[in-house]
């Protein structure tokens, strides 16, 4: 079978992850994959080349001079962008005015399923969805969607008016939590019985956290892009509360998109907060994501909005506590008080009161974080994904 997974962009974040993990299954189950991004850029791209996998990336302009400016000025060039958008991390988080793809992205992707002639186009993110419709004028026989986002949350109406214009193309439409797919279905046209819910594929497979028996601090940590749909601002403002209150609390931080990153940095500094946060950048093998889940006692997010939570459902695999926000898809994930605690999305002040109980009661947090792990096993087995995907596939292929 021959599979071509369709992504925006080959940045680390939890819909790009799942997709390589995914890719990665199928090769290695003899099937002819491939991975082809619309836009250029990403940390991604070096994981897919060295699994084997073949990628195709539409480089722009601004890639080409990248090429030539130093890694000092891409940190300053994105500071200076973010610096202008300053105000979407005090401002309700939403999604920039959806545009139309150009005519050369559609002969470029056109071109590149002509030579490649799949049997199946599986299109990951709303930011690419025009590629079903590209598809589908291509003759492709199997054309698939998975959707990454909260529609209703974070979508603007030209978004959702070209996911309705766009979605009618793809014979089978997959999400990631079923409060996503209901968020989806009350705001996009679509058949729920060509619908199904996929939980993502990871190829992590996290050990039990050791057991750490030193004395304070107590380490938080997270892991994400750091943009303001992750509200990082909100575990800052936390956290200066909790040490000044005289609180031995300190905060590990993964990941971060460089396109939000400087900005996150800077506040830390602005803050006081620069000896009691420590950035260690994108997490590129399972052996440093395992060391992170190591060092910290709690996992928090304070996303606004997400779709699944891949991070969270590593730490739990973990057997780290996690304390998070209530949106909703936490539910399929968190039983709050037994398998993790749950606060009041964007309430620095709940935020507070769970992170000064996880300090207060360290045995009740090790046992939640037991227990998540166990309801994470059950729940979430690792290659149930790829198994799922298999049977639409073929469904598909043979009719």
């Amino acid at each position: 079978m021959k599979i071509l997974y369709i992504l925006s962009t080959l940045f680390r974040g939890g819909a790009e992850k799942s997709t390589l993990y995914l890719a990665s299954t199928f090769r290695a189950s003899g099937n002819d994959v491939a991975i082809l991004s619309m836009h250029g850029g990403g940390g991604l791209l070096g994981d897919i080349r060295g699994s084997g996998i073949p990628v195709f990336t539409k480089r722009s302009l601004m890639d080409f001079v990248k090429d030539f400016v130093p890694p000092k000025g891409h940190e300053l060039v994105n500071k200076t962008k973010i610096q202008r958008r300053r105000s979407q991390y005090t401002q309700q988080f939403r999604l920039p005015p959806r545009q139309p793809e150009s005519t050369s992205m559609e002969r470029w992707v056109k071109k590149k399923i002509g030579v490649l002639r799949p049997d199946i186009v599986h299109v990951h993110q709303s930011l690419c969805v025009e590629a079903l419709v590209w598809a589908k004028e291509c003759s492709v026989r199997g054309i698939l969607y998975t959707h990454h986002n909260m529609t209703g949350e974070v979508s603007d109406g030209s978004e959702i008016r070209m996911l309705n214009d766009c979605i009618r193309s793809a014979n089978r439409v997959t999400f990631v939590s079923s409060a996503q797919r209901q968020d989806f279905l009350q705001n996009i046209t679509y058949p729920r019985d060509r619908t199904s819910v996929v939980y993502p594929q990871t190829s992590f497979v996290g050990k039990l956290r050791k057991e750490r028996h030193a004395p304070p601090p107590l380490v938080l940590g997270t892991m994400s892009n750091l943009s303001p749909v992750k509200d990082p601002m909100t575990l800052l403002d936390a956290l200066g509360t909790l040490r000044r209150a005289g609180e031995d609390v300190r905060l590990l931080i993964a990941g971060g998109d460089p396109r939000w990153e400087a900005v996150v940095k800077e506040e830390v500094k602005n803050r006081g907060l620069h000896d009691s946060v420590r950035f260690m950048g994108p997490l590129e093998t399972d052996a440093q994501v395992q060391t992170f889940y190591d060092t910290i006692d709690v996992y928090v997010s304070t996303s606004i909005s997400e779709s699944f939570s891949l991070a969270v459902k590593e730490a739990m695999d973990c057997g780290v506590a996690v304390v998070t926000s209530d949106i909703i898809p936490v539910r399929e994930l968190i039983e709050d008080g037994r398998t993790g605690l749950v606060f009041r999305r964007g309430s620095m002040d709940d935020l507070v009161s769970k992170i000064k109980f996880c300090l207060r009661n360290p045995a009740n947090v090790s046992e939640m974080g037991l227990r998540g792990r166990e309801h994470s096993a059950s729940r979430f087995p690792a290659l149930q994904a790829s198994s799922e995907y298999r049977q639409l596939y073929e469904q598909l292929v043979h009719g």
